[in-house]
């Protein structure tokens, strides 16, 4: 595709994730629905991914700093991508190959990358033992309910 395609399941994937299971948590969004041919389009400027971002933690990003319009400047673009890249790393975001030079034109793996960082924080922090009681199924003969709810995701 004009971005540089990185596969229809992945790109399938994130469509799914995030026009249905997180319409909930992020309705403030107007990011439904989103399709699979204007993920990256969508994307690229990063105000949707900031809003995802503060939606898991709020105030991560001045969302009065992102340049917001339609017509963006390769600056703008950078600045925005900038904004983006280190507010994911500041909420434990784990990007090896994204770089604000890729995110800007869009380039598919490197926003899949950014967006399942993103989920997968935002799914780290919702599954507790409060939310999944089921978990407790998972316990080891000599694990408590205490030994897995201070686990790690």
């Amino acid at each position: 595709d004009e971005f540089g395609g990185c596969g229809g399941d992945n790109e399938l994937s994130f469509e799914t994730v995030s026009s249905s299971s997180l319409s909930s948590s992020f309705s403030n969004i107007n990011i439904n629905p989103l399709s699979k041919t204007s993920l990256y389009r969508n994307c690229r400027n990063g105000v949707v991914i900031a809003k995802l971002i503060n939606t898991i933690e709020p105030d991560t990003v001045d969302e009065r700093a992102l340049n917001n319009k339609d017509d963006l400047t390769i600056a703008e673009y950078t600045e925005n991508a900038n904004l983006v890249m280190n507010a994911a790393f500041s909420i434990g975001c784990h990007l090896e190959q994204a770089n604000a030079e890729e995110f800007i034109v869009g380039k598919s793996s490197v926003i899949i990358e950014v967006l399942g960082e993103v989920f997968k924080k935002h799914f780290a922090k919702e599954l507790t033992l409060k939310n999944y009681h089921k978990l407790i199924l998972l316990l080891e003969d000599e694990e408590t309910p205490e030994t897995l709810a201070r686990l790690q995701p």
